[in-house]
């Protein structure tokens, strides 16, 4: 596990990000602003011997009546993502993005760290103000989607 906590704070150093580190539960956490309505995300980062896990956490919750629609955005966004996923907490209504990587002997390098962390505060960013919208005003979230994945209304069908 050593390997990955010290890949993990040269990251937080390298980016002049405060972070928490909780040794005895094996996770750090930390936070990024987007400086934007989405606000901060909330970060979470747990440590195995061989992996690591990232959850980037929009700072927001979703009520249950919107559980529906909010569950067809995520499973839509997800379609064809390469690397992580959206998930709904339908016990508290919270919205994350999660990333694994692994790695036999614990050694990853810079790049990939860099990556897993940037990876999910990116697809907030990318998907949130749909997603904020449609917690608070509701809609079609196929649209939602559309509007994001494809402004121009160009469709691939590998078929």
């Amino acid at each position: 596990m050593r390997k990955i906590e010290e890949s993990l704070r040269e990251f937080f150093e390298h980016e002049h990000w405060s972070y928490d580190y909780y040794e005895e539960k094996g996770y750090f956490r930390s936070g990024v602003d987007l400086e934007n309505i989405l606000g901060n995300v909330n970060l979470y980062i747990i440590v195995g011997e061989t992996d690591y896990q990232v959850y980037s956490v929009l700072n927001l919750k979703v009520e249950p009546d919107r559980f529906a629609a909010v569950s067809e955005f995520i499973t839509r966004a997800n379609y064809g993502l390469r690397n992580g996923n959206f998930e709904l907490d339908y016990a508290d209504g919270e919205v994350r993005y999660k990333v694994y990587i692994t790695s036999e002997f614990g050694d990853i390098p810079e790049n990939i760290v860099r990556d897993s962390i940037y990876t999910g505060i990116y697809m907030i960013e990318r998907y949130g103000r749909a997603l904020l919208r449609l917690i608070l005003i509701g809609g079609d979230p196929a649209a939602y989607i559309q509007s994001i994945e494809n402004p121009e209304g160009n469709h691939l069908d590998f078929g």
